[in-house]
Order: C-alpha cells, then sequence, then structure tokens
C-alpha cells in the first residue's frame, strides 16, 4: 500500500507544481519549463522534481536556478491547495533524458545514411 501513497502523491505533485510553473511564476529567469517526473521519498518529506528546459546552456542553468529559488512559493502553494501531513521539501534537477534521446537518434541517423 505505501508504493500506491507514493505515486498518487507523485501525481498530484506533478501536476500541481506544472501548473504553477505555467501560471503562478513570475520569474522572468524561468523559461519553457516542463515537468517529467516527481519523485517523493518514502516518508513523503522530500521530492525530486526532474524537469526539462528548452533553451541555450545558459538559459537551462538560469531556469534551474529560478525554479530552485522559488522552491518556498511552490511548497506554499502546495500547502494551499492539498492536504497532506507533511509538504514534501522540493529540489529540482535538470532531467536530460530527452537530450540523451535526440543524441541517440541523430547517431542512428548518421549509421544509416552511411
Amino acid at each position: 500500500m505505501p508504493s500506491q501513497r507514493i505515486a498518487k502523491a507523485s501525481s498530484t505533485l506533478r501536476k500541481i507544481i506544472s501548473e504553477l510553473i505555467q501560471d503562478g511564476i513570475k520569474d522572468p529567469r524561468i523559461g519553457f519549463v516542463t515537468v517529467v517526473t516527481v519523485k517523493v521519498s518514502k516518508d513523503l518529506r522530500y521530492a525530486k522534481v526532474f524537469v526539462n528546459i528548452l533553451g541555450t546552456e545558459q538559459e537551462k542553468k538560469a531556469s534551474l536556478k529560478g525554479l530552485n529559488s522559488a522552491a518556498g512559493f511552490i511548497s506554499s502553494q502546495i500547502r494551499k491547495k492539498v492536504r497532506m501531513r507533511y509538504i514534501p521539501e522540493i529540489s529540482f534537477k535538470y532531467d536530460d533524458s530527452l537530450d540523451y534521446a535526440l543524441h541517440i537518434d541523430k547517431l542512428l541517423k548518421q549509421a544509416k545514411i552511411k
């Protein structure tokens, strides 16, 4: 049963954080961000939010820095929307799986051409 609770918490947090990033955060550093997944610890006290950010390396770093500085605001908004005993401490991490997939796709296309 605990795994269902963690999965439900992750799903709920992903939805709320996505909405907040899209509509609630006014930080100019934050560009086009997509929440890929949220991994919540077993005790529901910590949440790693994996995001994909479009733009240059500099824009990605600035967006990630802006998101991490807005983590307190996001936690306060989650507290207003969700009834949980503990609101997880949020940290944002860059998910490079899309970049890696594009790189592999490029390599496969080059190999097919030769």
